[in-house]
């Protein structure tokens, strides 16, 4: 299923430092990473990014992992409960094909990479999206992509939330109170 956009005024903040990072930044054209556990809000910051920088004359295109899970990987979660979430679930040579197009092309100065396992790709900048669990189960709710009090759906999620907190390292950490940004060497 398609992910349904929810704006909140709490992502402006994180695609507000996403954005003055990648303007900062001298690599053209520039691959950003944007991951984090599901219902944090990574297709709308990622979305609101674009905007921004579109905004600013420097073209921009968002990629979705989503796009790229293996058919029928659903159902093969179903039948083997956790043992296929993570990032064998996605075809990650048509990502980086994708990726290497519109990089290449000359038409974009910026390609954004967003999704569960987004941080798990070499990139330019790699920002994890990190949200408490009762505010990324509300978003979950309010979105109503899934029901998100299904027992298999908590399982794959505690499932998922595991292999994502994998990607972390090497990754600039938002959070939604912008208190407790985490930047690793370099990145100051």
């Amino acid at each position: 299923m398609k992910d349904i956009l929810l704006f909140k005024d709490n992502q402006i903040p994180l695609a507000t430092c996403i954005y003055n990072l990648a303007i900062n930044s001298e690599t053209r054209p520039l691959l950003i990473s944007i991951g984090g556990k599901s219902g944090v809000g990574k297709t709308e910051i990622a979305t609101l990014v674009k905007n921004k920088l579109n905004d600013s004359m420097l073209y921009t295109k968002v990629i979705s992992q989503d796009s790229y899970y293996l058919k029928g990987h659903e159902s093969h979660r179903v039948d083997t409960d956790c043992e296929s979430v993570g990032r064998d679930e996605l075809c990650w040579t048509s990502i980086k094909n994708g990726i290497m197009n519109l990089m290449n092309s000359g038409i974009y100065d910026v390609v954004i990479l967003e999704g569960l396992y987004a941080c798990s790709y070499p990139s330019d900048l790699k920002v994890y999206i990190s949200q408490s669990y009762d505010d990324s189960y509300e978003f979950r709710r309010d979105r109503g992509k899934e029901n998100p009090d299904s027992n298999h759906r908590q399982m794959v999620l505690r499932c998922e939330a595991e292999e994502v907190r994998k990607t972390k390292e090497g990754s600039i950490i938002l959070t939604y109170d912008m208190g407790e940004s985490i930047y690793p060497e370099g990145h100051e």
